[in-house]
């Protein structure tokens, strides 16, 4: 079987790096990333089995919920997690009913923190794609 699919997107490279050095600790996930909502919409094209997707909110050309809510027409299964340093209540209600959000999570976030979201988010892609 296939590693499950973790698409992380964020505009700042060195975000991208961390998590994704995080993640690669664990051979359990193939980690695929890009730099704005439009290159990532274009790798979900190619990888409809994306099981979990992280994404930023504050991003030049499509911010994080805009991203979250096209890539619903892609991927409607994955599960889609949000990791912000916005942390207003109006982004979060935005995020939560236009995004269907699975989780929202503030930067910075301990690696447990993200880490647990993540295999909660992959258990939840498992429960919705097995029905």
């Amino acid at each position: 079987m296939n590693a499950p699919i973790i698409l992380l997107v964020d505009d700042e490279p060195k975000v991208i790096s961390s998590l994704t050095r995080e993640l690669m600790e664990y051979e359990a996930f193939e980690v695929l990333s890009a730099f704005s909502g439009g290159e990532a919409l274009e790798i979900l094209k190619k990888n409809s089995g994306t099981a979990v997707i992280v994404s930023d909110y504050h991003m030049p050309g499509m911010d994080g919920i805009t991203f979250l809510v096209e890539s619903q027409k892609i991927v409607p299964d994955a599960t889609r997690i949000l990791l912000t340093g916005a942390a207003g209540m109006d982004v979060a209600i935005d995020a939560i009913n236009r995004g269907q959000l699975f989780r929202f999570l503030l930067k910075p976030c301990a690696h447990e923190v993200l880490l647990s979201a993540i295999n909660a988010g992959l258990r939840q892609y498992q429960l919705v794609t097995s029905e």
